[in-house]
């Protein structure tokens, strides 16, 4: 740490402040060296400075473990830091993260890092103490100990000492009972070097002597007087392989009976394999012949169905029957639609070579034309008649109104005003006399209304010839498309009625159509059945044949064909089969099983694998004896049994032979043992 800086030290006092304890009231900053020397009397501040360092780096403080500083209450700048870092006593993992760096301490939760850093870092102040006042050798010493080792020290020590006082006792007790053992050690040795083999333990050695040569191990040297570990050892090692061989009650007991069975197993494996390998070529057949005749089977299932449908024509309509049904009617729903359209027209009066899109703009320019001139006109009477007064002028237009009633209903006998029915001549005279002297000028009003009227019944001509233009458009683009050229009016014309031609022979084929598949529905024929049957015989017979009318009889002549060829396959089947079981009963007497046994190729080979690999065991038994005793081919591995328990046993036998000597004036005396 190079620099500490306590920005607010009254919130880092404690609650109860320690005697002689001094923290600053204002901000205080501290810049370290390598080497640094606090000094000053008590009460100044020094073991805050510690503390302040101890809680920067710990979040804690020894003094005052339950006292919870608010963060920010200190910062301070580390060694290869640049930056100041700020106190955060609540972020707990920083302070884990530190313990288990510096001291391997680990823990899920809390932070007791103070507890490493005080145990580690700080040292015994009452031993710095201790140390400047020593007057001894013994005092500096353990003054020194204390500062480096830390203020446990002295309580380890004690407790070591302790410990050694425990265990003195004991270590004195173990110590007498090793040099006791070493001193009858001594003895035995001069005991033992003293010793006079009887005649008893030389004829035992002579005879294991013997019995070693007349087993010939291949390890030369053998001393019964020294190698007996070696020779123990390689008794154990053939004594195991005998063992092995024994227990396994193999029927050969010499190599000579080996390699005779050996050759007759190599015989029985190479028949075995001739026969196996005819079993697997007749399976192989068996099971091409099995698929030759499903493949047949099938065919002949196939040309059966065929010729079901092949007996009527509308059978082989069904192929594709739904997509002709769905493109019909909706061709049917097209065509009905243009009939409701141009039903009420007709067409013959709209005949014309002038383009459609042509004819349209001349009456849409020629009605507008109109509607501009009956506005002009119906614009000119409203300026009249303002002229007029209001009364004149509704008087005015009544007797015009009266003309143009006369002149536009010429049988009418009842007054338009009071609605009182007269003589004809009698209401002429009646609206004449009321016309009187303004005749001139109702006649002028009266001929404007009739024109006005005369206009508007054009207007509305003209509105229901372009709504007809229209119509017939629509009809022609709905059946061709949007996207069809508009041609002239007569070539659109003879198209529409060339689909009101055809709506009648759509009809019948959508009636025809609907009695197909009534047809196949009584029948229990359907269309993806005959479908299937199309491109099954496609994909089968590859244009051997074709599913269509007039070739039932070819399909007859094929299916007899196939009946003949699948006899053949069954009878050809039948001859694998029994070959098959002739050869799986020479393999069940090969393999000494009886006729009846049920075992089938992996099972056979199991059985011989068994064999094989006794003979593997046996040959690696004989190798482990042959690499540790010297045997011919005509030797017998039950000599050599005999021989090794009765060696071992007298090797076993013949090493306790000095444990019950007796001492008589520093002489041994010899002793027999009996060995049978």
């Amino acid at each position: 740490m190079r620099f500490l800086k306590l920005t607010n030290p009254q919130k880092c006092k404690p609650k109860r402040n320690h005697v002689n304890r001094a923290y600053p009231k204002t901000s205080r900053e501290f810049t370290f060296g390598k080497v640094n020397l606090f000094k000053g009397i008590n009460g100044v501040g020094k073991t805050s400075v510690f503390e302040g360092i101890e809680l920067m780096l710990c979040g804690k403080s020894s003094r005052n473990v339950n006292q919870n500083n608010p963060n920010g209450c200190l910062e301070a700048v580390f060694n290869g830091v640049a930056k100041a870092e700020l106190y955060q006593g609540t972020n707990q993992a920083i302070y884990q993260s530190r313990d288990r760096k510096w001291y391997s301490s680990t823990y899920i939760r809390g932070n007791t890092l103070y507890n490493s850093f005080n145990r580690f870092n700080y040292f015994n102040a009452d031993a710095a103490h201790s140390f400047a006042s020593s007057k001894t050798d013994g005092d500096v010493m353990d003054a020194l100990y204390s500062i480096v080792l830390g203020p446990d020290f002295g309580y380890i020590q004690e407790r070591c000492t302790k410990m050694i006082e425990r265990i003195r006792p004991e270590y004195n007790r173990l110590k007498d009972s090793i040099d006791t053992a070493s001193s009858e050690t001594i003895a035995d040795k001069k005991l033992v070097g003293a010793y006079i083999e009887p005649e008893s333990v030389k004829y035992i050695r002579d005879k294991i002597k013997h019995e070693v040569e007349k087993i010939s191990f291949r390890q030369p040297d053998l001393d019964i007087s020294t190698g007996q570990t070696q020779i123990e050892d390689l008794n154990n090692q053939v004594g195991i392989a005998l063992q092995n061989l024994s227990e396994r009650n193999f029927q050969y007991d010499s190599q000579v009976d080996f390699n005779s069975e050996l050759q007759k197993f190599n015989e029985k494996k190479q028949n075995f394999d001739s026969l196996l390998e005819n079993v697997k070529r007749l399976g192989r057949d068996n099971t091409v012949m099995l698929n030759a005749q499903k493949e047949l089977e099938r065919k002949l299932v196939l040309l059966e169905k065929s010729m079901d449908y092949l007996t009527d024509v509308r059978y082989l309509e069904l192929d594709g029957l739904a997509t002709k049904l769905k493109e019909q009617r909706y061709i049917k729903n097209r065509t009905d639609f243009v009939s409701s359209l141009v039903k009420d027209i007709d067409l013959e009066r709209f005949k014309s070579p002038t383009q459609i899109e042509e004819l349209v703009l001349a009456e849409k320019n020629l009605l507008e034309t109109l509607k501009r001139d009956s506005l002009t006109l119906r614009e000119s009477i409203s300026k009249e008649l303002e002229k007029m007064g209001r009364v004149d002028g509704l008087i005015k237009e009544l007797k015009a109104k009266g003309a143009e009633y006369l002149h536009a209903a010429p049988l009418a006998t009842e007054c338009p005003l009071c609605s009182t029915n007269f003589e004809r001549d009698l209401l002429e005279q009646r609206i004449n006399k009321l016309l009187g002297s303004e005749q001139l000028e109702v006649n002028k009003f009266q001929e404007d209304n009739i024109k006005l009227s005369k206009w508007a019944d054009d207007q509305t001509a003209l509105e229901q010839r372009i709504a007809t233009f229209e119509k017939i458009k629509n009809a022609y683009q709905s059946f061709y498309g949007l996207d069809a050229p508009l041609g002239s009016m007569n070539e659109i014309l003879i198209k529409i009625e060339d689909v009101i031609i055809r709506a009648e022979g759509l009809n019948r084929e959508l009636e025809r159509l609907n009695g197909i598949e009534e047809f196949g529905m009584i029948a229990s024929k359907s269309e993806s059945e005959v479908s299937s049957i199309k491109s099954s015989i496609s994909e089968v017979f590859a244009g051997e044949l074709e599913f269509k009318i007039g070739e039932l009889e070819l399909f007859k002549t094929k299916f007899l064909a196939f009946e003949k060829d699948l006899a053949d396959k069954r009878n050809e089947l039948e001859k694998n089969i029994s070959v098959r079981f002739n050869i799986g009963l020479e393999i069940k007497l090969l393999l000494g099983l009886p006729t009846e046994a049920s075992i089938d190729a992996k099972g056979a080979e199991q059985k011989l694998e068994i064999e094989k690999n006794n003979l593997d065991l046996y040959a690696g038994y004989m190798e482990k004896i042959n690499i540790l005793v010297e045997l011919d081919e005509i030797g017998y591995f039950g000599e050599v049994d005999h021989l090794i328990p009765w060696q071992i046993d007298h090797l076993i036998n013949w090493r306790p032979v000095a444990e019950n000597a007796s001492r008589s004036d520093s002489k041994l005396v010899n002793k027999s043992y009996n060995y049978s």
